[in-house]
């Protein structure tokens, strides 16, 4: 079971509205089934539904579907239901998981065009590899020619598959499976070695944008900042950011103030910084914070659309250098073979 944003946002929202309707949790959860929600948590409301006309609390019946409700969902939701603030804590969960949502689709939406052109681009490699270069081989044996060793290769493979296609297919099955575990493999050997990719301009935003957001979320449902990060960190939905606010905590704890725990961040900008430590100062510090996400939020939508921009050439650009590599290996040397023997 995957955690999804769009339905968080979908039961916060609902069951905020309804309960400042003056209607009962239990009612409302009923109501839920009537939305589009993904069967897992429409599941997940049936159960909660039972728990709380059991007697169970809010937080408690939801905390039994952890895969599916982040521990900051429950944690704030538990502030919440304690400070008898209920209607606005589910506004506030909506907000905050609606944002995550929307920058979430941002950055699958600037995929996907990407990730059409790497499709085509590995299809054209293989059409080249399997069919054209192959005929390109066969034309230089015709002609007494010397082939480049890449056409034999592919041709030699080529004859191979086609003499025994199941056996290829087969075996190919059987390869399937030792991916995945080359591929775990892999990455447990470079964990901690691609530390450099949470140095790029844009992760650096993402990280800074979802930093805030959260602060703003703890600070605005009134929860202590001890709390609100303890709950965060062990929220299994923002794992990247679960030991940077373990860290603060532990500083917060000591008694230190906030703008000196994240002083040393190197995702935060001096702007985030600044509004935090101005915030604390003039006893305004929800406010600053809620205007930095602000600004944040818009900022990191617009990065994204600026790497949109660039990825999208690069990868055309890409192409084309494999067609003119294609051409200048095999194409021309046919065309020098044909003047040759011509003249």
């Amino acid at each position: 079971m995957k955690i999804s944003y769009g339905d968080l946002t979908i039961i916060a929202e609902n069951l905020g509205s309804l309960y400042e309707d003056g209607i009962a949790i239990g009612d409302g959860l009923e109501l839920l089934n009537e939305l589009p929600l993904s069967k897992n948590y429409k599941n997940s409301i049936t159960y909660i539904r039972n728990d709380i006309l059991l007697g169970k609390s809010l937080s408690e019946a939801f905390s039994k579907f952890d895969e599916l409700y982040p521990g900051l969902f429950i944690g704030i939701l538990k502030v919440g239901e304690n400070s008898g603030q209920l209607g606005r804590t589910f506004n506030k969960l909506e907000m905050f998981y609606s944002k995550l949502g929307n920058i979430k689709k941002e950055v699958k939406n600037a995929l996907i065009y990407p990730s059409f052109l790497i499709g085509t681009l590995i299809l054209l490699g293989v059409f080249l590899a399997f069919v054209l270069i192959p005929s390109f081989y066969e034309s230089y044996k015709n002609a007494g020619s010397e082939a480049p060793k890449v056409a034999e290769f592919l041709y030699n493979l080529k004859l191979s598959f086609n003499d025994s296609p199941i056996l290829s297919i087969v075996s190919v099955i059987c390869y399937l499976p030792i991916i995945p575990l080359i591929i775990f493999q892999v990455s447990k050997y470079f964990k901690g070695r691609f530390k450099f990719i949470r140095k790029v301009k844009i992760v650096k935003e993402l990280e800074e944008f979802i930093f805030m957001l959260i602060l703003s979320l703890i600070l605005d449902s009134g929860v202590s900042l001890p709390i609100g990060f303890s709950y965060c960190s062990d929220s299994n939905d923002i794992k990247f950011l679960s030991d940077i606010l373990k860290g603060i905590n532990e500083e917060i704890l000591k008694g230190k103030e906030l703008s000196e725990c994240i002083s040393n961040l190197s995702f935060l900008s001096k702007y985030s910084i600044s509004m935090i430590k101005l915030g604390e100062n003039s006893g305004s510090l929800t406010v600053r914070v809620k205007k930095a996400e602000e600004r944040l939020e818009k900022r990191t939508k617009e990065s994204v659309s600026k790497l949109l921009s660039l990825i999208q050439p690069t990868l055309i650009i890409t192409m084309a250098l494999g067609v003119l590599v294609f051409i200048w290996v095999f194409v021309l040397p046919m065309f020098d073979m044909i003047y040759g023997g011509v003249m």
